[in-house]
């Protein structure tokens, strides 16, 4: 299966033409928001509701790429590990800057001497005034994060990003990004208290003691920056199953959709590519998912936007009434039966309840099947000799995801490369193997591009259990 991962001059010719395009209503400047080689292929406008939003000129088939971007900052996951108190985290795989996998290559060690290493002295050099900023801080911050249950890495990219905005052209890209504490305050007064607070902390002369001699710069956490970071930026995966949170200044355009039409992947080192799953027309919209999670039910979706973007989704998957009928439509009963068994399962490790989920997951084709299958799937995963189960989980699986998500998906991709996996260590139909290991191909490759970071977490996942040789030598 080949797919296209060039950039708009591979487009397909099918484009509005310039006399009848749509009226553009975008403010002054806001198009420096995008890279300018994409400048003649999408555009920016004022959605009535949406706020700016982000169009497709030209047609677009699955795998084409929308736009590539350098992120304005990354940061990675704070969750940190210590031996014999000496920090641990990011150091064997990731550049802690620039989010690169270290692939093997020796870390760069920070010139402060605190515990964070950069992926080389070329990365070292290009990042060592902003981490200059930061070095002394991170535990603290870390430690400010939890105190206040806001996410750590969204404080230390608000730091990046207000250390990157010193340079012009930044500071134009982010101070052309929605997001302030006086948009957000209706909706989320409570997060916004809880970053006025952070700020006041990391600013107090106290937050964190020099060491004698030494005088620290003053840390960059601002709640304005908080609000831009919390409105605008994704969650990427990184090197070693890491989380990698990324402010990208043409990506943040895009609004969400539960059934989009973009996929935002992760090249690796912060460079995101804008990549299609759905065929796109010309004026179309291109819209991505802001949801980690598009399975669930129309509540439970709007519910978790609501709580983590502020918004009310109005998409066209939500307003039909065909996916409230048949996606949202389990009983009361359905749902307190998946709760249960999922705790007793995950929580209490009662695998009695296994078949519970397994029943759900025969009945009703709904969100709550779905559900149940994927509980029953990630369950079986961690056991051994289970390789039947999982590959009747997988079976039922495949017609509901079909249902509620795009034509090509990151969770497409692992449910038939798992299955294939399956198949190919227990001898099963070749032409269902074939069939498989096509399908997991093709959604991998438009999703995340050949070679990405995110197509190589995934086949790694996919390899637990096994020897890396004798799986690719089964699927490859």
């Amino acid at each position: 299966f080949q797919c296209s991962t060039a950039g708009p001059e591979q487009d397909s010719s099918l484009v509005i033409p310039a006399n009848k395009r749509l009226l553009r209503t975008m403010a002054s400047g806001v198009g420096a928001l995008l890279p300018t080689a994409y400048a003649s292929s999408v555009e920016v406008f004022d959605h009535p509701a949406k706020g700016r939003c982000l169009r497709s000129l030209v047609q677009r088939q699955p795998g084409d790429v929308v736009l590539r971007e350098d992120a304005i900052a990354t940061a990675p996951d704070l969750r940190f590990e210590r031996i014999e108190g000496r920090v641990v985290h990011f150091i064997e795989h990731e550049c802690f800057h620039c989010s690169g996998s270290l692939a093997g290559a020796c870390a760069w060690p920070c010139e402060e001497g605190c515990d964070f290493t950069f992926c080389s002295p070329a990365c070292g050099a290009r990042h060592a005034e902003v981490h200059r900023a930061e070095c002394a801080y991170v535990d603290a911050l870390a430690a400010l994060g939890a105190r206040e249950c806001v996410e750590a890495s969204r404080l230390l990219l608000a730091s990046r990003v207000a250390a990157a905005s010193a340079d012009a052209e930044q500071g134009e890209r982010v101070a052309l990004l929605e997001g302030s504490c006086a948009a957000l305050k209706a909706q989320a007064g409570v997060l916004v208290a809880a970053f006025e607070r952070i700020e006041a902390a990391a600013s107090a002369p106290d937050f964190v003691q020099a060491d004698e001699g030494f005088e620290l710069e003053p840390c960059m956490v601002q709640a304005e920056m908080l609000c831009k970071v919390q409105v605008n930026c994704v969650s990427l995966p990184g090197p070693a199953f890491r989380s990698v949170s990324a402010l990208l200044s043409g990506a943040s355009l895009c609004a969400h959709s539960c059934r989009p039409n973009c996929h935002v992947a992760h090249e690796g080192a912060g460079v995101v590519a804008l990549r299609v799953v759905a065929l796109i027309a010309p004026g179309e919209e291109v819209t991505i998912s802001y949801l980690g999670d598009l399975g669930g039910s129309g509540e439970d979706r709007r519910t978790e936007l609501a709580r983590t973007r502020f918004f009310v989704c109005a998409c066209e998957r939500c307003g039909s009434a065909s996916e409230a009928e048949r996606w949202d439509s389990a009983p009361e009963e359905r749902r307190e039966v998946l709760a249960r068994a999922s705790h007793e399962v995950l929580v209490e490790r009662e695998m009695e309840f296994m078949k519970d989920l397994t029943d759900l997951l025969g009945g009703s084709p709904d969100a709550v099947a779905l559900q149940a299958g994927r509980v029953a799937w990630r369950t079986l995963r961690a056991q051994f000799h289970v390789d039947d189960e999982i590959r009747e989980i997988l079976v039922a699986l495949e017609p509901l995801f079909e249902t509620c998500l795009p034509l090509y998906h990151p969770i497409k991709a692992q449910m038939y490369l798992e299955h294939a996996r399956i198949l190919a260590t227990h001898g099963g139909d070749e032409a269902e193997f074939l069939r498989c290991c096509t399908a997991a191909q093709a959604n991998a490759d438009i999703c995340f591009g050949p070679g990405s970071v995110e197509a190589e977490t995934m086949k790694e996942a996919m390899i637990s259990g096994q020897t890396e040789q004798d799986f690719r030598a089964a699927v490859w």
